[in-house]
């Protein structure tokens, strides 16, 4: 059993607050297990979290799980500091673990983020049932469209749309699904990708990923679409990073007037040029509409 002192504290660098806390304690040597249970029970987690990443075998994995659940706290922590014991203690007792988070009506975004070899070696029916737990709570999906693009791949089109539904009747926000889903998208259609982005819109959300991610469908829909986009970041008064960033071919399509109004709106909001002049350079009319601007 691993032996928590002072000189281990500083030897892993713990930090100064840590090893105060340290020092206030009845005895300055500790089983690692039984000074993780003394942070929870002084309501010290944060260094709690800190010592789970010593933990080195699956039978004080399980003893602190244990400690858990009889303080009915959810396993976060657990799944975010300890995924290579997680994996030793196999793919069963990761089962018996989310099944605990599912009754407890835990959220389960740690489990999607650090446990996704397990997930996917437990098939899809596995990884729908727990997509349905984070439903029926009205849980975000983003870890979902973040880690699973594959699974849901395999699933299908109709899986995936259904999920994208279910984000919207929620009122909650698509930047996941347009950033990680962007063949799904695609293959959908560019009326579908308009739908989404009516989504954004009706909920007052930045399109940054838009622009970002589906020139080529804004192309294709065209460059009257591709002007109200961002005119409704202007009117949100929303800053146009990202439009510099990431379309300066549009930009260079609409021509010289255009971007130099775009140059104006971030400058009547008070914000800086920095992406004006870092990607902008190639614009055939860039260096006409500095002089003329002034800058």
């Amino acid at each position: 059993m691993l032996k928590i002192t002072l000189e281990f504290l500083q030897e892993k660098k713990a930090c100064s607050d840590g090893i105060k806390y340290f020092k206030t304690l009845e005895k300055q040597e500790w089983e690692l297990v039984e000074l993780i249970k003394k942070c929870c029970d002084d309501m010290q987690i944060i260094y709690a979290d800190w010592l789970l990443t010593s933990l080195d075998n699956v039978d004080d994995l399980k003893d602190v799980v244990k400690f858990y659940k009889s303080k009915d706290w959810d396993l976060d922590d657990v799944f975010a500091y300890c995924q290579d014991l997680i994996k030793e203690a196999g793919l069963e007792y990761v089962k018996e673990l989310v099944k605990r988070q599912q009754s407890n009506g835990f959220r389960l975004d740690c489990v999607f983020e650090y446990c996704q070899d397990l997930i996917k070696e437990a098939g899809l029916e596995y990884f729908k049932e727990l997509v349905k737990h984070q439903q029926s709570k009205g849980f975000g999906l983003d870890y979902v469209f973040i880690y699973y693009q594959d699974l849901i791949k395999e699933v299908g089109l109709e899986y995936f749309k259904s999920l994208v539904d279910y984000q919207q009747s929620n009122g909650l926000g698509l930047g996941c699904v347009f950033e990680y889903c962007q063949d799904l998208i695609k293959e959908a259609g560019f009326e579908y990708f308009k739908e989404l982005v009516k989504h954004q819109q009706s909920n007052g959300l930045g399109l940054g990923c838009v622009f970002a991610y589906y020139q080529d469908l804004i192309k294709e829909v065209g460059l009257e679409y591709f002007k109200s986009l961002v005119k409704y970041h202007q009117r949100k008064g929303l800053g146009l990073d990202y439009v510099f960033e990431y379309c300066q071919d549009l930009i260079k399509e609409v021509g010289l007037e255009y971007f130099k109004s775009l140059v104006k709106h971030q400058q009547s909001k008070g914000w800086g040029l920095y992406y004006v002049f870092e990607y902008c350079q190639d614009l055939p009319f860039y260096k006409q509409a500095m002089q003329e601007l002034g800058l």
